[in-house]
């Protein structure tokens, strides 16, 4: 029997799935021929069960492994074998993305805290990273974001999720593993407006302060009006007055009016005023 030989030598990441072991020319002799690929288990060489074609596509591996495949001829009853050369698939180290901080809730004027990751390789050869972020879709690599944590320079403008790669390169072969994903949530409040100044008479009621625009926000809105009667120096809350419309009583003197939008994402409390309106009122005439 003519034995042939099999390829090819192979180096992959950690869970990969190998490219097919192939025959350079089959076996070939008086009788029939039959194949059966082997495995070494580190002490013995065993049969792969069911595979045995002259290609052979291993499944994924965890660890370094042999391969070799038994061939063998049958005539009139008699079988010889032979085995072929012994091909290796290196499989290279796990590459662990590791764990990154808890999800983060901020207001629209805060910096988020780093971004920490643990329990992630931080050995290997041509070590380096990427971190990714996205609004929506697919992560997109950070331009220059490449250090172990991730700082940020600028306050997310929306809420934003993000991961890191820990990319590990050996004997041409690139492993990448990635991170679990934290979420920076970003409370953005936009106040809404509230209108319009307004001249009464002593004694007279005015009209209901009402909302010109509505206030926009990422949580559950609340509402707070104020009321100053010293040109906005100073602000008191007005009791119950909590809708977003407001019905003054009768005014003793020209007063201000604004309103504290509050909104709570995730438990995070954020706050913005509306613009201040006023209501003149004149002074009551005598006789």
């Amino acid at each position: 029997m003519d034995n042939r030989q099999i390829t090819s030598i192979q180096t992959i990441c950690y869970e990969e799935t190998p490219s097919t072991l192939n025959s350079n020319t089959d076996a070939s002799g008086t009788g029939t021929v039959s194949y059966q690929w082997q495995q070494f288990d580190g002490t013995d060489w065993i049969a792969v069960p069911g595979e045995s074609g002259t290609a052979y596509v291993p499944g994924s591996l965890q660890e370094t492994t042999s391969f070799r495949r038994l061939d063998a001829i049958e005539l009139n009853g008699f079988t010889c074998t032979e085995t072929t050369n012994e091909i290796t698939i290196q499989v290279l180290a796990e590459v662990l993305g590791g764990d990154t901080s808890v999800n983060q809730t901020i207001c629209s004027d805060e910096m988020p805290s780093t971004i920490i990751v643990t329990n992630g390789s931080t050995t290997g050869q041509n070590i380096s990273y990427q971190w990714q972020s996205k609004t929506s879709g697919n992560f997109a690599n950070m331009l220059g974001e490449s250090d172990t944590n991730l700082t940020f320079a600028n306050t997310p403008s929306a809420t934003i999720t993000y991961r890191r790669q820990t990319i590990v390169s050996n004997n041409s072969q690139v492993c990448i593993a990635v991170s679990t994903e934290s979420t920076v949530f970003v409370n953005v409040i936009t106040a809404g407006i509230i209108g319009n100044d307004q001249d009464i008479c002593a004694g007279e009621t005015p009209q209901t302060v009402v909302s010109l625009r509505n206030t926009a926000a990422a949580g559950t809105i609340s509402y707070q009006w104020e009321y100053s009667n010293d040109a906005g120096s100073n602000w008191s809350s007005v009791s119950g007055a909590t809708g977003a419309t407001h019905s003054s009583g009768v005014l003793a003197a020209t007063t201000d009016f604004r309103r504290l939008d509050t909104s709570i994402l995730n438990g995070k409390t954020c706050t913005v005023y509306t613009n201040m309106i006023t209501i003149n009122v004149a002074g009551a005439i005598d006789g």
